[in-house]
């Protein structure tokens, strides 16, 4: 009787042995679709390499353990693209949908001439080039000038005091405007360790004006909001010349004066 009742849990164990084996071998993961929306012609390129990557995470795994985080890390290898969507297509097969990211700055190397850091909004390197302008249609990024930053793709900038004011800003902008490439040209630093001024920067709109940030590390929101205040006041003739002042009066407080006649303010 106990031989029985072995052999037959022997034989219970057996079987679901062999159904869970044969779960994990239907349901493994044989390949990887990668999905992209509108993307430039280096993108595509990046997206093979892409796939391969994500496949050598997944293929041969249950689909059922699969999880988007292995693939969120595989991204900050590929920081150019974003993941939209991630998808179970049983029994075998993960869907992945990416869309290129945005490139919004190209700041200059100071340590190689002629070489540009390109950057997405938040200020992530995505690469370095020669060329400037965005590769997702040609249109200008804007010129990060006089920065002494370094960085790694994938990462943040570092190195330069004026870096975090300047993308502070410069995302306040951008979100008021909603985008900031097609109205700012430029932003270069004018100042580092001024004792009165601080932190200085000139930001050069695409018609033509100039806005100065003295003490750019401090109250950087409310600065960026009267600037931009001061910047819609103007006419569309006084906007192709002269120049708003963002400072800090007596009592602290921000506050703007606009030069026509332009210039670096004494």
């Amino acid at each position: 009787m106990r031989k029985k009742v072995v052999i037959i849990i022997l034989t219970v164990a057996l079987f679901f042995g062999m159904t869970i084996l044969g779960v994990f071998t239907t349901f493994r993961v044989d390949s990887v679709t990668l999905e992209t929306s509108k993307i430039s012609e280096p993108a595509e390129a990046e997206s093979q390499e892409l796939l391969k990557r994500l496949e050598s995470v997944y293929v041969k795994e249950n689909i059922f353990t699969a999880k988007q985080s292995d693939a969120d890390e595989v991204m900050s290898e590929f920081p150019y693209f974003r993941i939209t969507s991630f998808k179970r297509a049983y029994p075998n097969r993960i869907v992945i949908t990416v869309s290129e990211g945005e490139e919004v700055y190209a700041l200059e190397n100071s340590e190689e001439e002629g070489k540009y850091y390109i950057l997405n909004g938040e200020g992530t390197v995505l690469g370095e080039r020669e060329d400037p302008n965005n590769r997702l249609g040609g249109s200008r990024n804007v010129i990060l000038r006089n920065f002494t930053c370094a960085g790694e793709k994938g990462g943040k900038l570092n190195g330069d005091v004026a870096i975090v004011p300047t993308l502070e800003i410069c995302m306040s902008i951008s979100e008021r405007l909603n985008g900031i490439r097609g109205n700012l040209e430029s932003v270069e630093v004018l100042a580092r360790t001024s004792p009165v001024d601080g932190i200085v920067l000139l930001f050069k709109m695409q018609e033509g004006v100039e806005i100065y940030f003295y003490t750019a590390e401090n109250n950087m929101l409310e600065k960026t909001v009267i600037a931009l205040d001061a910047y819609f006041a103007l006419s569309e003739f006084e906007k192709m010349s002269g120049c708003i002042m963002v400072y800090d009066n007596i009592d602290g407080m921000p506050t703007t004066a606009y030069r026509p006649e332009g210039g670096l303010p004494a």
